[in-house]
């Protein structure tokens, strides 16, 4: 917010904001030592430190410090019983509500142990994939005894294999799946209930957002070469040369996926296959749970919203709703002229257009343009007065309220970096 903090040797990478943004933490280098700088205040000095974190709730700032050869762990001001090692792959795990902090930490560099809150678990060979349930009542980990890997939770084990290669909770806490590896294929385990075994299950499971739902790809050799399918609710749906992305709608009810068959891209929705294509976008579902994606047929682009194929374009970007799903928009192309389109209404022509975005009431349509060298906002299709050189590029525009958008831009050849705070009905830059 344009407030410099205190001249130091070097600021890293590890830069972070606390959730509620009124938190600011880095590590720095000063005087040979790496430090903590929180709000522009330098802590004391260590020989390493690394893996920033802020809790949920931004009450507590977490991190590992190296002094000689012992490892800590501090939270705020208070320091942990010193390790050998702490994992930094794992890193430091709080769970939602904050309350708890939980890490992988060994004292020989041989065996490993859960920490919670500071206090260490069983000894295993080793442990990854520490996760808290989203009620923050559950903690689980896989942990290798005896050469098998087992999901541990409250000191008991699951069942072992071979490798643990992912591990979630369901979004309502009540459910854990994870994928593990047998000497005869991976299966997918759902409150400790395995899957009918897969040569391989390359796709993350995926919960739907009232966690009844689980759905997640599979691939069994065939040949020289794999055979993919989408399980979902445990059931295999057709087959596949290869699967994309695959979602649920808000609701959960519905179910789509990007698929490909014989050269051919196509959307499979609620185990509909829909017609095959040279190419098909990524699938996004509207609130309400309307579906749309982009396609490609002999050289022309187009988007398929609820089934109906729209204007062809040379180039499409994935479309956009509206929080509420009444309206959708999507960055077009014919050559090299850009528009943005919403139903019938093109807004262009355009050296350039950015994706799209809406305002949280969904009243308001706002996204990045160029034209002659020069960039501006377009808000409700009226192209402001102010002109940058560009936008930065990876830095979205955001509205802040439901009248409010910012941004970041470059001016003065690039070397000046500009806040833009337009305000529907005027337009301010600071």
């Amino acid at each position: 917010n344009g407030v410099c903090g205190p001249p130091v040797d070097r600021v890293s990478k590890e830069f972070i904001i606390s959730p509620d943004g009124k938190h600011v933490a880095a590590v720095v280098q000063k005087d040979g030592k790496a430090r903590v700088m929180l709000n522009a205040i330098i802590g004391r000095g260590y020989d390493m430190v690394y893996d920033l974190r802020f809790s949920p709730d931004s009450m507590k700032l977490a991190y590992i410090a190296r002094e000689e050869d012992s490892f800590f762990v501090y939270v705020n001001q208070d320091r942990h019983r010193a390790f050998a090692l702490v994992d930094p792959n794992q890193g430091l795990v709080f769970s939602r509500d904050s309350s708890r902090l939980a890490y992988a930490a060994s004292a020989d560099g041989k065996a490993w142990v859960v920490v919670e809150n500071g206090e260490p678990g069983p000894a295993y060979q080793a442990i990854k994939h520490v996760i808290f349930s989203p009620d923050s009542k559950r903690l689980a980990y896989a942990a290798r005894k005896d050469g098998k890997w087992h999901m541990v939770e409250k000191g008991e084990h699951g069942p072992g294999y071979r490798d643990i290669t992912y591990a979630a909770f369901g979004p309502m806490s009540e459910s854990i799946a994870y994928i593990g590896v047998a000497d005869r294929g991976s299966v997918m385990v759902k409150n400790g209930n395995p899957s009918s075994p897969f040569d391989h299950i390359p796709g993350m499971p995926l919960f739907s957002a009232d966690g009844r739902r689980l759905a997640y790809a599979v691939a069994d050799k065939n040949k020289d070469d794999f055979q993919m399918r989408m399980v979902v609710d445990g059931k295999a749906g057709p087959v596949f040369d290869r699967i994309g992305a695959y979602l649920f709608s808000a609701d959960g009810r519905q179910f789509a996926y990007m698929a490909q068959k014989d050269q051919k891209g196509m959307i499979v929705h609620n185990g509909k296959v829909h017609d095959g294509y040279d190419t098909v976008g990524m699938p996004v579902f509207s609130p309400e749970g309307r579906l749309a994606y982009t396609a490609l047929q002999d050289g022309h682009w187009f988007v398929i919203n609820d089934g109906k194929k729209g204007k062809i374009f040379t180039r499409v970007e994935t479309p956009v709703f509206s929080s509420r799903g009444k309206r959708m928009a999507y960055t077009a192309a014919m050559g090299e002229v850009y528009m943005v389109v919403e139903g019938d209404d093109i807004i262009g022509p355009l050296h350039w257009a950015a994706s799209p975005g809406f305002s949280p009431d969904g009243k308001h349509m706002v996204f990045g343009a160029a034209r002659e060298g020069a960039s501006f906002l377009v808000i409700d299709g009226k192209e402001g007065r102010e002109h940058f050189l560009s936008f930065l590029k990876g830095s979205p525009l955001v509205f802040t309220d439901d009248n409010t958008i910012q941004g970041i831009a470059l001016r003065d050849g690039g070397r000046e970096f500009w806040l833009i705070r337009a305000e529907i009905g005027g337009t301010e830059v600071q």
